[in-house]
């Protein structure tokens, strides 16, 4: 049984391998400890759950050995269509089951540019038509000693139900039946250098001009979700960007134009603390997300 086990947790380690100089806390915040056989191991089989951190600096690039995409919302049939543009390409993704939604897993067969990777997810949610609310690795080039965002890792041994890889007809997938085929059917990297080839990066010309309704409207206006998001702001465990990213959604579901739209973040973000420090470079990032969440925008 332990070599059993050993083997379990050294496939395991080889396709969730990431950042070892830190790892994710369950709750949320960054652990600055070695990120060991151990603590894979407490993981899977004990009771300390944790993320990784995908990216690595590996020969003067940013690079990692996986992806995955979040559908932050109950609805498998999305996370469906994701798989099934991959199959459609010869790239076997995974689906999890996670707390509120579905992740969407990839497997390369070796360390590569962790631009190609996310591009690649990217490409997948232009064909399918679906937003990206948080596609990683989040960042294509990180800096020495800069560690980008964690991901909670599927099979913690919490006994939930959730966080597991699963079927079509959403039946759990036994960890062992998942990391054999994981295994067999990890994705070249040439394979996903060609994908990323066919994403088209937004063209931003956003322009700010003045919104249409004063901010109290506006608030007013917004979906019940986006008006609780606007008011509380980001939830336990949940970063600011991430936060900021589905109160832009919540403005798009509720027909704001993009002007009113962008004083909505301006304000949450000025209360949050995250870009508007930032000055004028503040106000760029969030027309940056507000095109993802809204598509091409062209405004004067």
């Amino acid at each position: 049984m332990t070599n059993e086990l050993d083997d379990v947790l050294a496939q395991y380690i080889a396709l969730f391998r990431g950042r070892g100089d830190a790892y994710g806390s369950w709750d949320g915040g960054c652990v600055r400890e070695p990120l060991t056989d151990d603590t894979f191991r407490q993981h899977l089989f004990g009771d300390t759950f944790v993320g990784v951190y995908p990216c690595v600096y590996y020969k003067g690039e940013t690079k990692c050995v996986w992806g995955c995409t979040d559908i932050d919302y109950d609805n498998p049939d999305e996370a469906w269509m994701l798989h099934d543009a991959f199959e459609s390409v010869g790239v076997k993704s995974w689906v999890e089951r996670t707390r509120r939604g579905y992740h969407i897993w990839v497997f390369a067969t070796e360390l590569v540019p962790a631009s190609e990777m996310r591009r690649m997810f990217l490409a997948a949610h232009q064909v399918t038509g679906l937003n990206p609310k948080e596609v990683n690795p989040k960042q294509e080039t990180l800096n020495v000693g800069q560690l980008g965002n964690y991901v909670r890792l599927p099979y913690p041994n919490d006994n939930t139900g959730q966080r597991m890889m699963i079927n079509r007809d959403l039946t759990i997938i036994p960890l062992s039946s998942f990391l054999k085929e994981a295994h067999k059917h990890l994705v070249l990297s040439e394979t996903i250098t060609r994908l990323a080839d066919y994403y088209q990066p937004p063209v931003i010309t956003y322009t700010v001009s003045a919104p249409s309704h004063d901010m109290a409207e506006s608030a007013r206006r917004l979906t019940p979700l986006g008006r609780t998001i606007f008011r509380d702001g980001p939830i336990e465990g949940r970063d600011r960007s991430t936060t900021l990213t589905h109160l832009a959604h919540e403005c798009r579901k509720a027909n704001l134009n993009p002007e009113d739209a962008l004083s909505i973040l301006e304000d949450a973000d000025l209360r949050w603390g995250k870009y508007m420090m930032r000055g004028e470079a503040g106000i760029l990032e969030l027309q940056k997300l507000l095109v993802r969440a809204y598509g091409h925008i062209q405004s004067t």
